[in-house]
């Protein structure tokens, strides 16, 4: 009989010094959050960084509520952190693949039979995880509008949200852009559908099976796919006309402000955490699945998500071309072709992170073992989403340079 595996590593505070890494080196990191609100670029700003279980930085920067008063913002404050909801869904999605309830390499019309379209049976699970199913949220969104025009509304299941459930309503005979497997095209599309066959194969909510196999097992009381009434203390809210506070990433969908956005539960973009929240996330990836004495995944669906699944391929990310993919199940990987201004420079190529519009990061690299977070509330985006404003990447490349051994 073997030894008994030893206690995967949790988070707690200490020194840089106890893990190797230059304490004014983090110090640095800390000065560069700080003159990111001190001099205007944004408003709420909270930063983490951890190596091997111990937190050496993790401090809040601004207000809670812009708007309303000068509460300053907690290290707990909760953000609606969009597309990096999507690590988190293709986890529970793994969960379910590990159980043999869902196969990535099925047809999605076998958990969605409502799909439909020329070359939909050669659209699988796996698809959906990687953006390679064709769908296309440039071409889709604006064609669902003009069917709503022309057809008029349609009948949604009960108790559904409209953003989640228009997709499945209309989708059907609606143009994809490639073939699937062909090129990789973000899109959130993608990602409200895997949740939908999550909620089918599992019998539960996304918010009810995340609770009970993701958020309950790790302790993250802050995180959720729907804002619940004990998180609303440390809920983040924007100021009017920051970016996605009234409308949505896309045109026409909710803001990140209103009710609906913070109910949507959404698999591509619904969750709503803090930093610390992440960071646990976070390190259990880092860990191969594991928390403490706590298992989400196994060692092998926790690597198979961080390896890069597309090499080779293009990809197309809100209508503009990047030379190759990068993307795992659920997550962006760094190969130092894709995401460029996303990830610093010092991020060893294999690591693995996701970004949300709004300003939002965070990161996992097993070859130094840190984990981290940054999220901010952007002042200013580019088309493609990119934060103008912000300092991650700086920030990134001073936690990574701290360093020692």
């Amino acid at each position: 009989m073997g030894e008994p595996s030893r206690r995967a590593p949790t988070l707690r505070p200490g020194k840089p010094e106890e893990v190797g890494m230059l304490p004014e080196r983090i110090e640095r990191a800390r000065e560069i959050a700080a003159e990111a609100v001190a001099k205007g670029r944004t408003p709420s700003l909270v930063v983490l960084a951890a190596r091997r279980g111990v937190v050496v930085l993790h401090e809040a920067f601004g207000k809670l509520r812009p708007d309303v008063d000068d509460t300053p913002l907690p290290r707990e404050a909760i953000y609606p952190i969009s597309s990096a909801t999507k690590p988190f869904t293709a986890t529970l999605a793994m969960i379910l693949v590990e159980e043999g309830r869902l196969g990535l390499a099925r047809p999605a019309v076998e958990y969605l039979p409502e799909l439909s379209g020329e070359g939909i049976d050669q659209v699988l699970v796996h698809h959906l995880m990687t953006h390679t199913s064709g769908f296309d949220d440039t071409v889709l969104f604006p064609a669902i509008v003009e069917k709503m025009k022309s057809e008029g509304p349609r009948e949604l299941p009960a108790n559904s949200h409209p953003l989640n459930a228009l997709p499945l309503a209309y989708i059907a005979d609606l143009p994809r852009s490639c073939p699937a497997g062909e090129q990789m095209v973000y899109a959130n599309t993608n990602y409200t559908l895997l949740g939908e066959i999550i909620q089918r194969v599992s019998g539960a909510t996304l918010e009810e099976f995340a609770c009970e196999r993701l958020f309950g097992p790790l302790g993250t009381k802050g995180a959720g796919y729907s804002v619940r009434d004990d998180m609303r203390e440390h809920l983040l809210e924007r100021a009017s006309g920051a970016p996605f506070s009234e409308e949505g990433v896309l045109p026409g969908t909710p803001g990140f402000r209103s009710e609906q956005w913070r109910q949507m539960q959404d698999g591509g973009a619904g969750l709503h955490a803090s930093a610390m929240d992440i960071a646990v996330f976070a390190q259990m990836h880092l860990n191969r699945g594991r928390y403490g004495d706590t298992r989400i995944l196994s060692a092998p669906g926790a690597t198979a998500m961080s390896q890069d699944q597309l090499p080779d391929m293009k990809a197309k990310v809100f209508g503009m071309p990047e030379r190759a993919a990068g993307y795992g199940l659920g997550w962006l990987v760094e190969t130092h072709e894709c995401w460029r201004y996303l990830t610093s420079t010092l991020l060893p190529r294999g690591s693995f992170h996701h970004t949300g519009a709004g300003g939002c990061n965070f990161w996992v690299d097993p070859q130094n073992e840190i984990v981290g977070a940054y999220l901010e509330v952007a002042t200013e985006v580019t088309p493609d989403l990119e934060a103008v404003s912000w300092s991650c990447d700086l920030f990134q490349n001073v936690v990574t340079s701290a360093v020692e051994d």
